[in-house]
C-alpha cells in the first residue's frame, strides 16, 4: 500500500446513494487535473442536510466497491462509527489528526457550492483543505 501522508489527497464525501458513474467520472477528472496521487471516498451515513438515505451503509458500501474495483488511486472510507458523526469536518480533522494527512483537496460537486455555508464549520475546512468544486 502507498504512504498517503506527504501525497495529494483528494477527499469525495457524500451518502452515495448509491455511488455511481458521476461520482467517479468526477474523481477521475480531479486525479487527472489536479495530479492527486489519491481520492479517498467518504462514505457518511446520513447527509445532515438531506432525507434519509434510500440504500443502507452496507449497500452503498458494496455498490461504491463494485464500481471502483478497477481504479487503484480510489480509496473507499466509513468513518462514522469511529467519529460518532458524519460531519465532514470531524472526518477531515480525523485525517488530519489521526491518519497525517498534510495536503487535503476537499472535492464537492457545485450543487453542494449552493449550501456550503450551511455546513458545519465550513470556514474551518476551507482553512484546512483546498476546496475543489
Amino acid at each position: 500500500m502507498v504512504n498517503i501522508n506527504n501525497k495529494s489527497i483528494g477527499v469525495l464525501g457524500g451518502s452515495f446513494d448509491p455511488a455511481h458513474k458521476g461520482h467517479l467520472g468526477i474523481t477521475k477528472i480531479a486525479i487527472k487535473k489536479i495530479n492527486l496521487n489519491k481520492v479517498i471516498w467518504l462514505i457518511a451515513q446520513k447527509n445532515p442536510l438531506k432525507d434519509k438515505p434510500f440504500y443502507s451503509v452496507a449497500e452503498r458500501l458494496y455498490k461504491a466497491k463494485k464500481l471502483i474495483k478497477s481504479s487503484k488511486k480510489i480509496k473507499i472510507m466509513y468513518l462514522d462509527k469511529i467519529l460518532g458523526s458524519s460531519r465532514s469536518i470531524d472526518a477531515i480533522n480525523y485525517l488530519i489528526n489521526k491518519k497525517k494527512l498534510k495536503k487535503i483537496y476537499f472535492i464537492i460537486g457545485s450543487d453542494n457550492l449552493i449550501e456550503f455555508h450551511k455546513w458545519k464549520s465550513w470556514k474551518k475546512i476551507v482553512r484546512l483543505t483546498k476546496l475543489t468544486v
